[in-house]
C-alpha cells in the first residue's frame, strides 16, 4: 500500500537486488477515478548483479535513475501548481497585480474571497476543466445572487490568473475558463439619478462641507475615489484638477 504522498513528492528510491540483476522501487502515478490521480509502488530493472557485484558499483546508476524520475514529475508539478496557494501567495502578490490600481487590486482580492477562494482547495490550475467552471459559476449565482455584471468580473479574474500563470511558466495547459459560457444571472440594477431641482432641494438642508461635496460630486461627475484624493490646492483659476484617487486610504 503505498504511503501518503503529495503530488509529485520527491522520492528517494528503494535500491535492492534480485534473481540476478538490480531493480529500483518507488511510486507512480497513474489515473485514478474521475480524474483523480493515485500512486502505485512500481519497480524497474537498471542493471545486472554480474556488471555490478556491489552496491557501490551501481549506486550512481541508481541516483542518476531516481533524479529521471523526480525530474519528470517536478516538471509537472511545476506546470500544475496548487490553485489556492498559487493565487494566495504568487498571483495576488506579483508585480502586475500590485502595480493595478488600488480599487482594482481590492476588487481582485474581494472576487477571490467572496466566490472563489473556498470553492478551490484541493485544485491545481489544470485540474478545473471547462465543465466544472461552468458547473462553479452557477453555483455562485445561485448562492449569492449576483448580476451578470459581477459574474462577467468573476470569470474575467479567473481567465486573468490563467493567462498571467502560462506567460510566466507556472502553467501549460489551455485556458479553460475562455469558452465558457455565463450562467443566467439578473440585470444590473439601474441607479436613480437625480435631477437639479431636487440636487439643489438636498443641498440647501445641508451644511457647507457637505454641500461643497456633494455638488463637487455632482455637478463635476467625479467617481467616490476622486472625491476622496481632492486637496483644497486642486482647486486654481476656477477649475477643478483632478490628480490622484484614493481607495481605502491608499492614493
Amino acid at each position: 500500500m503505498a504511503p501518503e504522498m503529495q503530488r509529485y513528492k520527491i522520492q528517494k528510491g528503494h535500491l535492492f537486488s534480485r534473481h540476478g540483476s538490480w531493480h529500483v522501487e518507488y511510486y507512480q502515478e497513474v489515473p485514478g477515478g474521475n480524474e483523480v490521480p493515485s500512486w502505485q509502488k512500481a519497480s524497474s530493472v537498471i542493471g545486472r548483479l554480474s556488471d555490478y557485484p556491489l552496491e557501490r558499483d551501481i549506486w550512481d546508476i541508481f541516483q542518476g535513475f531516481m533524479q529521471t524520475i523526480n525530474d519528470r514529475y517536478v516538471r509537472v508539478a511545476s506546470m500544475d501548481p496548487p490553485f489556492y496557494a498559487f493565487v494566495e501567495e504568487v498571483y495576488l502578490k506579483s508585480e502586475h497585480v500590485r502595480s493595478l490600481s488600488p480599487s482594482t487590486t481590492d476588487e481582485y482580492r474581494g472576487i477571490w474571497k467572496r466566490y472563489l477562494k473556498d470553492r478551490l482547495k484541493g485544485e491545481t490550475l489544470g485540474s478545473v476543466r471547462p465543465v466544472s467552471w461552468n458547473a462553479l459559476l452557477e453555483s455562485i449565482v445561485r448562492e449569492h445572487g449576483i448580476n451578470k455584471y459581477t459574474i462577467q468580473h468573476v470569470k474575467a479574474f479567473v481567465s486573468g490568473i490563467y493567462t498571467w500563470a502560462r506567460n510566466h511558466g507556472h502553467f501549460d495547459g489551455a485556458n479553460p475558463i475562455v469558452g465558457v459560457k455565463l450562467p443566467k444571472a439578473r440585470r444590473k440594477s439601474e441607479t436613480y439619478a437625480y435631477n437639479l431641482p431636487e440636487e439643489l432641494a438636498i443641498m440647501k438642508v445641508l451644511g457647507l462641507k457637505a454641500k461643497a461635496a456633494i455638488a463637487a460630486a455632482s455637478f463635476a461627475g467625479l467617481s467616490r475615489s476622486e472625491m476622496q484624493g481632492l486637496r483644497w490646492e486642486d482647486r486654481h483659476h476656477g477649475s477643478l484638477h483632478i490628480i490622484r484617487n484614493v481607495v481605502y486610504g491608499t492614493e
